[in-house]
């Protein structure tokens, strides 16, 4: 399993019918969506099940979300289950013992000061680590019991987000149910596939609504039969290796760094020996446990660790980690390809990036590979060492900022804030649209398809806007500008540059126009003394805005959506407004941009974008796109 240093539906109301179900058909919403009955009451009561103990040495995602969870309501941790069949090591025996001794109670403290856990309880079932034949009844008994609590609150308020498929029973107690799926669980050594196909195969009959880590595991959820799936990349607690990280001059030119969990089933020794055999000179350190999540130490391992030039850690606490990281000079994953890293995204990569560090990984089918060059995949061990030796001399003061602004994004900040406000807007608005997979997969064909035949054919237009863009003024040919996309993950929106270099800089000291700004809802005035004459020109018939098909071509942004809004905009709206924009991904076109561009200002805006994802239909999609043409020759509400 994914492993990290201490340190993103549907909806079942009490016992009214799955959403979508006989008896909420969708009156009126179009042929993609169907709604979900609200729910009002005390404030939602979250039972957390986790395939780890909250004091294991590896702190992962489900810690953390339990601490982000717990900011605004009340959280009972239900500790592992044992999914993973014991073995006769030290590690498993010290485990089980402390199973039998620990009573639960109030949580210990999280490895960041910035993640309090206050309002985390922990629980820790005495269950028989087999989950089939014959032990059904005590694990349910076990399991139940320490879930008392739970279930003795309103029923209507109770949230059950599991990231273990078997919960033997209480998807069946609770009015909202998130299977939140960060492996491919079924492919782990050791674990027993059966169980999980069984588990995940009742959730998704149940209605949960699944979160996935990844592409791959996405993938795998749809495949199960969960009708609605997230995509939520793995986060990271970046705010420690953002503020231990040091400036270029002060940093050590040779070390190499790997942080997590040293497993057999995932760790490449062969990519670290590449790296001996090409860096002469230079320092490995492995900081993390050898195979805390099974196995022992290896042969490859071994021979690694007698080169001379490597060294392991053990588990570091999180300053210290993070005081490593600021110090390096790159950030490794030399992970194996099998079936169960197919589905792993390393959250290690964030750590990395807010360290300033660049990135050479496995080519995993969770990653993408990085416009800027600090996030580098390598196919074999000799790709990976020829990609390390040519990032050792990539570290510089720019560069690190660069980076640890990517890493700001992907921070669990960012991710609890998304989180607690999808548990009251599942909970308290309880309005959120369904939209069907087929819709989505339909949409997503027609998009691609679209967006690649539109860049062939206007690629002559494409090369002359850049041309005049690149004569007119200094600067690059594309501006990119950071906006928020499908569930809630912020991307580069690429447009045309139509103003002079340096003028994002020149608002933002400016606390006058700063305001206009905010006043005219992250809008410009037509009549922006910033904008060039070609900029002028692409703006008012919409060219400006064409190299946004790669965005859509890359899955980003969608031909026909809501608007991409800036981050500081969507902050600024009720929780419900902000649930729906993480449901669509934003367009080209809209009911906005036909219904007046910049003539259409305030909440009328966000109207017509509730109206969108609301009544959703490919049907609509495609009338929207065909008067896009008309709306653009006409100049209707350009700027």
């Amino acid at each position: 399993m994914d492993t990290r240093r201490r340190q993103d539906a549907k909806f079942r109301t009490g016992p009214a019918p799955a959403v979508g179900g006989p008896g909420l058909a969708g009156k009126g919403l179009g042929s993609g969506a169907t709604p979900c009955r609200p729910a009002v009451g005390s404030p939602p009561q979250i039972l957390l099940m986790s395939t780890a103990d909250w004091h294991a040495p590896l702190w992962t995602n489900k810690q953390y979300m339990a601490c982000e969870l717990a900011v605004d309501y009340p959280v009972t941790y239900v500790e592992s289950l044992g999914l993973r069949r014991p073995e006769l090591t030290v590690r498993d025996l010290r485990r089980v013992i402390s199973r039998l001794t620990t009573r639960g109670g109030q949580a210990g403290p999280s490895p960041s000061d910035a993640r309090p856990t206050g309002s985390v309880r922990v629980v820790s079932p005495l269950v028989v680590p087999w989950h089939r034949f014959g032990t059904s009844t005590i694990n349910r008994t076990q399991v139940r019991r320490s879930a008392a609590d739970w279930l003795a609150g309103e029923r209507s308020r109770r949230v059950l987000w599991t990231y273990t498929p078997t919960t033997y029973g209480l998807e069946r107690e609770a009015a909202v149910v998130v299977y939140h799926c960060v492996d491919l669980l079924g492919a782990y050594p050791g674990i027993d596939r059966r169980v999980i196909e069984r588990g995940e195969a009742r959730l998704a009959a149940a209605g949960a609504l699944a979160i996935a880590s990844s592409r791959e595991v996405a993938a795998h959820l749809r495949r199960v039969g969960f009708r609605t799936v997230l995509e939520w990349p793995n986060v990271a607690d970046v705010e420690p290796f953002t503020a231990a990280a040091r400036p270029a001059a002060r940093r050590q030119g040779n070390l190499i760094v790997f942080g997590g969990n040293l497993s057999p089933h995932k760790f490449d020794t062969a990519c670290i020996e590449a790296v001996l055999d090409r860096c002469p000179g230079t320092e490995v350190v492995l900081a993390g446990p050898i195979a805390e999540g099974g196995g022992t130490m290896w042969p490859g391992l071994a021979h690694v660790l007698s080169r001379g030039r490597v060294r392991t850690t053990g588990r570091l606490d999180l300053a210290d980690l993070a005081d490593l990281y600021g110090r390096a000079a790159v950030g490794v994953v030399p992970y194996v390809h099998n079936a169960y890293t197919r589905g792993v995204n390393p959250l290690k990569v964030n750590e990395y990036l807010a360290a300033g560090l660049p990135v050479v990984a496995t080519a995993l089918p969770s990653l993408d590979a990085d416009d800027d060059g600090d996030l580098v995949l390598a196919t074999d061990p000799d790709d990976f060492a020829i990609a390390v030796d040519k990032l050792l001399d990539a570290i510089d003061d720019e560069s690190i900022a660069r980076r640890q602004t990517k890493a700001a994004d992907r921070s669990w900040t960012v991710r609890g804030r998304l989180a607690r406000d999808f548990v009251a807007t599942a909970v308290e608005s309880g309005s959120l649209p369904r939209i069907s997979r087929r819709a989505r997969t339909v949409k997503r064909l027609t998009d691609v398809v679209a967006a690649a035949t539109l860049l062939a054919t206007l690629s002559p237009l494409l090369v002359v806007t850049a041309a005049a863009v690149k004569l007119s003024s200094r600067g690059p040919v594309l501006y990119r500008h950071r906006r928020v996309g499908r569930n809630g993950l912020v991307f580069d929106v690429l447009k045309f540059r139509s103003m002079r270099c340096g003028t994002d800089a020149e608002l933002a000291a400016d606390a006058t126009q700063l305001e206009r700004y905010r006043r005219a809802d992250f809008k410009l005035e037509a009549d922006d003394p910033r904008i060039t004459r070609v900029g002028r020109i692409i703006r008012a018939w919409s060219i400006d805005e064409l190299p946004q098909l790669w965005n859509v071509l890359r899955g980003d942004m969608s031909i026909v959506g809501i608007r991409p809004l800036v981050p500081a905009e969507l902050a600024q709206r009720p929780r419900h407004d902000q649930a729906l924009y993480g449901l669509l991904p934003p367009g080209l076109t809209g009911l906005w941009q036909v219904g007046g561009r910049h003539d259409v200002v305030g909440d009328a805006r966000f109207a017509l974008d509730r109206t969108y994802v609301e009544r959703f239909s490919l049907r609509r999609d495609l009338a929207i796109a065909l008067r896009t043409p008309l709306v653009v020759l006409r100049r209707t509400g350009s700027s």
